[in-house]
């Protein structure tokens, strides 16, 4: 299931670059429901980065931002991952002005 996760989330960067952000999310909910339910918390974190990621980029701030910190308390055991979810947190305030 990573290796279709990995190519997925290529395809998800190229589905933001096209604009086409509801597959993108669709994408990301999939893997986290699959990863949920694998017990498997650093793909799990990853997808909520991605999500945030999607969120942010459809201006809908308040759902990125909870995906962010979802991220974070999912990746809080993968410290060198955990800063990519702080990052995007700081990159969403930054959109919102705070």
């Amino acid at each position: 299931k990573r290796a279709g996760y990995l190519a997925e989330t290529r395809g998800q960067s190229e589905f933001i670059g096209q604009g086409r952000l509801p597959e993108a999310r669709a994408v990301e909910l999939r893997c986290i429901a699959e990863f949920e339910a694998q017990g498997d918390p650093r793909y799990q974190g990853y997808a909520h980065l991605y999500l945030g990621d999607v969120l942010l980029e459809a201006g809908e701030l308040e759902r990125a931002d909870s995906e962010a910190r979802r991220a974070a308390d999912v990746l809080h055991g993968t410290p060198p991952l955990r800063p990519h979810a702080l990052a995007l947190i700081a990159r969403i305030a930054l959109n919102r002005g705070d």
